[in-house]
């Protein structure tokens, strides 16, 4: 049995979009503010000599269109928490294993470039095979040395097999 492309499209979306489209805002918003309008738009007001922020005044003329998008956004945000307790449900019927092995797989993470150019969407499913797990000092080095050798084939197909089964599992129990 195969997993068809909405299971795939599912995961990959609940990893790495779904808080954005939910509307939870990232904990570095003031300092992405901060470093967008920065010191250069504080001006001293001509008339008073009162410190003026002119990015503030900016932001406050913008309220009127971002208060026009929310019933849009509302209505997209309610959409989307739909859509995530639908996958969330499916999700938490699977074992930890395979839970473990999707968040491998499907969560964004940064992987050396020779193992994510040899493994692809496997890279992080990779240290959880049998054959990574039996060694005494894994690396990411040694998994990026080891890509050119058999035992890298090896640990491609345990991969490939962890993945293939976890996907399987979350195919049967999604709605």
């Amino acid at each position: 049995m195969g997993t068809t492309n909405a299971a795939r499209e599912d995961l990959a979306w609940l990893f790495s979009q779904c808080e954005s489209e939910m509307g939870i805002k990232s904990s570095f918003g003031t300092f992405i503010r901060a470093s967008q309008w920065g010191a250069a738009r504080a001006r001293v007001d001509g008339d008073t000599g009162d410190l003026t922020n002119g990015a503030q005044e900016e932001l406050e003329g913008e309220d009127a269109f971002i208060e026009a998008l929310d019933a849009r956004r509302a209505a997209a945000r309610l959409l989307a928490t739909a859509r995530n307790r639908r996958i969330m449900a499916a999700y938490h019927q699977l074992d930890v294993a395979h839970q473990r092995v999707l968040e491998a797989a499907y969560a964004a993470r940064q992987y050396p470039p020779e193992v994510r150019q040899a493994f692809g969407e496997l890279a992080g499913v990779a240290p959880l095979t049998a054959t990574a797990r039996a060694l005494p000092a894994w690396s990411w080095e040694w998994l990026a040395r080891a890509a050119l050798r058999p035992v890298g084939r090896t640990v491609k197909a345990e991969a490939e097999a962890l993945l293939g089964a976890a996907l399987q599992a979350f195919e049967r129990v999604r709605p």
